[in-house]
C-alpha cells in the first residue's frame, strides 16, 4: 500500500478530467432517433470501494455511461452514508459482453455518538459527561477497466453484471492501491439501436 500526500484539488483534478465524458454525451437528434429510445436506465445493487455500495441508477447515452449510487446505514449510537458517482465509457461492444473504462468517486461520511456515564462514590449518584459526536469524512477515488456481460446463452437477459478491476486512492488520497468494483443492474428499455452490433 503507498501512502500520499493528503491534496483536496486531486479531487477536483479528477472530476474535471471526467466532465468531457458528460458533455460529448448527447442525444441523437436524426429522425429516426425521435421513433427511438436514445438513453437506457438501469437499477439494481452496486458494491464496490470507487463507485459505491447500495442501491445504483446509471443510465447509458450512447457509449456514455453514469452511475449515481446510495445507501444509509443507521445503528444505536452510529449513523453512516454511502454516495457514489461513476463515469464510463464503452471501448469495445458485443451482443453478449461489453469492455468499458471507468472512473469512480464514493464518498462516505459516519457519525458515531459517544456518551459516558459512572457514579459518584460519596452518594452513589449517576452522573453523565457531556456527549460527543465524532465524525469521520472520506472520498475514494479510482479508475480502471472493467466487463459487463448481460446475455444468457440463446435468449435476452435483461440484467447486466459489471465487474471492475483498477487502481484507487483511499481516504482522502492517503492511500493507493488497487481496487475492485460489482454492479448487478437491470436494463429497462434496452433497445439494440443503442449498441449497433
Amino acid at each position: 500500500m503507498i501512502k500520499v500526500k493528503d491534496n483536496g484539488a486531486h479531487i477536483m483534478g479528477l472530476i474535471l478530467f471526467f466532465i468531457p465524458f458528460w458533455t460529448m454525451a448527447q442525444v441523437e437528434t436524426s429522425r429516426d432517433s425521435v421513433k427511438r429510445t436514445t438513453i437506457q436506465h438501469e437499477i439494481g445493487f452496486s458494491g464496490g470501494f470507487t463507485i459505491g455500495s447500495g442501491m445504483a441508477y446509471r443510465f447509458w447515452i450512447k457509449n456514455f455511461g453514469t452511475q449515481i449510487t446510495f445507501a444509509p446505514q443507521w445503528m444505536e449510537g452510529h449513523e453512516k452514508y454511502f454516495g457514489g458517482i461513476s463515469f464510463y465509457l464503452i471501448a469495445v461492444k458485443t451482443p453478449k459482453y461489453n469492455f468499458f473504462i471507468y472512473q469512480g468517486n464514493h464518498y462516505m461520511s459516519s457519525n458515531v455518538y459517544i456518551g459516558a456515564y459512572g457514579y459518584n462514590s460519596d452518594n452513589d449518584t449517576k452522573y453523565y459527561d457531556p456527549p460527543q459526536t465524532l465524525k469521520n469524512r472520506n472520498w475514494n477515488n479510482g479508475f480502471g477497466i472493467g466487463y459487463e456481460i448481460f446475455r444468457g446463452p440463446g435468449k435476452f437477459n435483461p440484467f447486466g453484471l459489471s465487474m471492475m478491476v483498477g487502481w484507487a486512492a483511499y481516504q482522502n488520497f492517503n492511500q493507493v492501491n488497487i481496487t475492485g468494483e460489482l454492479a448487478l443492474l437491470y436494463k429497462f428499455n434496452r433497445n439494440p439501436h443503442l449498441r449497433k452490433y
